[in-house]
């Protein structure tokens, strides 16, 4: 899974961001940062540890996980009745450490990722979606620089998710001059794809499962309580929540698929075409598509 790393550099200066593709990436940078380590001990290693902390824990467990990181002790985790948070435990020394008893223990990813956001160096992990909504809900106080390097790793990937709310669309089907109209907000784009593009959206449940359900389709089901069939009536992919588009993007993908090229500008932008910067629109027939977003912004 796709996560994105954000520190606070803690000096006026926001947010630095750092996309992991996957799980490996990510636990590479628990390593290099914190000096992250992880390690599985069975009773089948009582003979060769020298550990009176772990010994004693690896007598009343089966699997003890031993979690460490350069600037602190060692965590341990062990399989049980789940405790809200870590207990100070005193070995027959009379030396505390800390013991998490969980329903499942943490994998490797789980606890670099623990260990990541517990760390005093303000690291923050977000999934896509999480970081999606992170701008959502604090882009009128967030720090310029941290909204920078958020959008900067997310644009890529969510082609269209910051989308202003008046938009410039211009089509390109290589034949004429491309077609260009405003749109007045969001649902005005997703009511034309669905006119013009015949848009499918559609969130599937696992009861939604059925006798005529295709095999592959309720496979991903079992893994997922949640799918989303996103596309047109020709032709539609399904992802899991975590991963989907939303329906503006949905929209404007199923809009671009009947075109060559589909160009999108801000009102800022298409002002910024107007006046001169040819950098907004490269596409074909400049000058006729620079004078009908003229007219349409002039109206």
């Amino acid at each position: 899974m796709e996560r994105i790393l954000v520190q606070d550099h803690d000096d006026g200066k926001g947010y630095s961001a750092t996309l992991f593709e996957n799980d490996q990436q990510l636990i590479d940078a628990a390593i290099e940062r914190l000096g992250f380590s992880y390690r599985e001990y069975t009773s089948e290693d009582l003979e060769f540890i020298d550990n009176e902390d772990l010994e004693g824990l690896l007598k009343c467990n089966s699997t003890v996980i031993e979690v460490a990181t350069q600037d602190k002790w060692s965590d341990y985790y062990t399989k049980g009745k789940c405790s809200a948070d870590f207990n100070l435990t005193v070995n027959s020394s009379g030396h505390s450490f800390r013991h998490c008893v969980r329903n499942e223990l943490p994998t490797k990813t789980e606890a670099a990722i623990f260990e990541l956001e517990d760390s005093e160096d303000g690291y923050g992990l977000f999934t896509i979606s999480e970081a999606v909504q992170f701008i959502k809900d604090h882009h009128a106080d967030m720090h310029i620089d941290t909204y920078k390097a958020l959008t900067k790793i997310l644009k890529p990937r969510l082609k269209y998710r910051f989308i202003s709310e008046k938009t410039i669309i211009i089509e390109d089907h290589g034949h004429d001059t491309p077609t260009v109209w405003l749109a007045r907000d969001h649902n005005h784009i997703i009511d034309t794809a669905v006119k013009s593009a015949g848009l499918v959206f559609r969130a599937y449940l696992k009861e939604d499962v059925n006798d005529e359900t295709c095999p592959l389709f309720a496979e991903m089901l079992e893994k997922h309580d949640c799918i989303i069939e996103a596309g047109t009536q020709t032709e539609s992919s399904y992802y899991s929540l975590d991963s989907a588009p939303c329906r503006l993007e949905a929209a404007l993908y199923a809009i671009e698929s009947h075109t060559i090229k589909l160009y999108t500008l801000t009102m800022t932008e298409a002002r910024q075409l107007v006046d001169g910067d040819k950098s907004q629109y490269t596409g074909r027939h400049q000058i006729e598509v620079t004078k009908a977003i003229k007219d349409l912004i002039d109206v």
